[in-house]
C-alpha cells in the first residue's frame, strides 16, 4: 500500500491538515474506489481549475514500434516541474519558496491512447478569477520556455463548485493511477 500525505498550510482548505491518498490493492475491480476517493479529496480541496500538460507529438515521418519516441514519466515530471517553477517565480514571484506563495493540488499522470504519458492537474490555491486569467498567461507564455511542451498540448479548465463538478473531477483523474501532489517543489508522487 502507497499512501502520500500532504500536510498544507492552515486555511488551504476547510478544517483540514492533511490530506492522504491511498493506492492499495489496484485493479480494474477497485476503479470505483479510486474515483471515491478522488472525489472525496475534490471535495475537500475545491480546486478551481483543472490543468493538462501534454507533450509535443514526435515530428518523425514515421514512429518506430520500438517505442524510442515515447517520454517516460520521469522526464515528464522533470520537464513539468521546471514548467511549474518558470510559472510559480511569474506568476506569485522569484522568491515563491521562501514567502510560501505557490500552485497546489492534485493530479495524475495518464498514458494518452498514443502511449505518451500527460499529466492531469486540479489546482486547489483560492484565487480571484481575474488572478485565474493571469495565471493562464503565464501558463502560455511559459509553456514556450520547455522544448517538451507546446501551446497546444496545455488545456486549462475552470470548475464550479458543484457537488457534480467534483464528483467528474474524482472520475477524471482516476484515470490515471500515478498520483500526484503539486507543492512548492512541483509534482510529487
Amino acid at each position: 500500500m502507497t499512501t502520500y500525505t500532504e500536510t498544507l498550510p492552515p486555511g488551504s482548505y476547510r478544517g483540514a491538515a492533511s490530506v492522504s491518498i491511498s493506492t492499495s490493492d489496484y485493479s480494474p475491480f477497485h476503479r470505483q474506489r479510486l474515483k471515491s476517493g478522488w472525489s472525496s479529496t475534490a471535495f475537500k480541496l475545491m480546486p478551481q481549475l483543472l490543468i493538462t500538460i501534454t507533450v509535443k507529438e514526435p515530428k518523425h515521418q514515421r514512429r518506430n514500434d520500438d517505442g524510442r519516441w515515447l517520454i517516460s514519466e520521469e522526464s515528464l515530471m522533470t520537464k513539468s516541474n521546471l514548467l511549474l517553477h518558470f510559472v510559480n517565480a511569474d506568476f506569485f514571484s522569484k522568491n515563491y519558496k521562501k514567502k510560501g506563495r505557490y500552485l497546489e493540488g492534485f493530479g495524475c499522470i495518464e498514458p494518452q491512447k498514443n502511449h505518451q504519458p500527460h499529466i492531469h492537474l486540479a489546482v486547489t490555491n483560492k484565487l480571484p478569477p481575474k488572478s485565474l486569467i493571469r495565471l493562464k498567461r503565464s501558463f502560455e507564455m511559459k509553456i514556450k520556455k520547455v522544448p517538451l511542451f507546446e501551446s497546444q498540448g496545455f488545456d486549462f479548465r475552470f470548475t464550479d463548485t458543484s457537488d457534480e463538478s467534483y464528483l467528474k473531477i474524482g472520475s477524471y483523474l482516476a484515470k490515471g493511477l500515478n498520483m500526484l501532489i503539486l507543492s512548492e517543489d512541483g509534482l510529487l508522487n
